[in-house]
């Protein structure tokens, strides 16, 4: 064991006061409010709220990740949201007939294999009846 005299030169003018039992699911679930009212809130502005709240600052990747967290809790995952996407398509074409729905999804490629388990969405296109032979009356512009 070493005994340093004189003045300690090693710390930082920015500590951060991250508490260990202030964890990403308690974030999230005191900014998910936030989130509801405004999902593109700043990380700033959230790190400010959970100090003012807790009076704790937490690092800029916590309330990130507090911030995805509150994201899928307030709106849910974007597996859910995929998985809902045919059902509220096929609903669009049985309400509004002749609806048109288009999407384009490709598998994963990593480190060159196919992993055909992941899927991702690349586009999705529809247009609705009504828009299609509204377009007819529309006046050019060249």
């Amino acid at each position: 064991m070493k005994k340093i005299n004189g003045i300690h030169a090693c710390t930082t003018s920015l500590i951060s006061q991250d508490h260990v039992r202030l964890d990403l699911f308690v974030i999230a679930h005191n900014i998910v409010h936030l989130i509801k009212t405004n999902h593109d809130i700043q990380i700033k502005t959230l790190i400010v709220d959970i100090l003012q709240r807790f009076g704790y600052t937490v690092t800029y990747k916590k309330a990130w990740i507090a911030k995805q967290k509150a994201l899928e809790i307030a709106f849910g995952s974007g597996k859910e949201s995929y998985s809902y996407m045919h059902v509220w398509m096929t609903a669009a074409q049985h309400f509004v007939p002749n609806t048109i729905f288009r999407y384009k999804t490709s598998t994963s490629m990593e480190d060159g294999e196919d992993e055909s388990s992941k899927v991702i969405l690349n586009r999705v296109f529809w247009a609705f009846k009504p828009c299609i032979e509204g377009i007819q009356y529309c006046k050019s512009i060249v």
